[in-house]
């Protein structure tokens, strides 16, 4: 299987946590993924990984130098190739958005911007996940939603609940 400019021996499995990745996955190397998780909580695929694995098979992690490490607390250190092959950096917009809902994809996403931008009290943020949130509350903010998953139905569900509320 061809992988950009390098060559995947037909032995090597991928995984993908999250259905986004196993499209992205398709669309980069031509194949599906052997393992998808079924789930879009991050925690949930990730129990739903660690039976896929066999004795013998190491996981290669690719991640951000900066990263929970989910993965990592879940596998035998024996069984781990970690590999922290690129770095975040904030970069928060010069103007606050004017925008009625601002959604978070991460903590570190959250932390930019609020350590550069005040929320109006028109505003709710909405944070993808429990982590995200928690940042959210570390930092203040108490008008805040949390989508448990990132997708779009989620999130929406998230807004039209709070709509329902007010």
């Amino acid at each position: 299987m061809y992988a950009g400019k390098y060559e995947l021996p037909a032995q090597v499995k991928l995984a993908a946590l999250g259905s986004g990745t196993a499209k992205a996955i398709g669309k980069r190397l031509f194949r599906t993924p052997d393992f998808i998780g079924s789930s879009s909580d991050p925690a949930l695929a990730i129990q739903e990984f660690v039976p896929f694995l066999r004795p013998y098979m190491k996981v290669l992690i690719p991640r951000a130098e900066k990263s929970m490490k989910r993965l990592n607390e879940a596998l035998p250190a024996k069984a781990i190739v970690d590999w922290p092959f690129y770095s975040t950096y904030k970069a928060a917009p010069d103007k606050p958005s004017q925008s009625k809902y601002l959604i978070f994809t991460s903590p570190s996403n959250a932390e930019a911007y609020l350590e550069k931008h005040e929320i109006s009290s028109k505003q709710t943020c909405v944070a993808i996940g429990a982590s995200t949130a928690s940042m959210f509350v570390s930092k203040g903010v108490r008008n805040y939603l949390v989508s448990d998953t990132p997708t779009e139905e989620s999130m929406w569900s998230a807004i039209l609940q709070n709509k329902r509320l007010i």
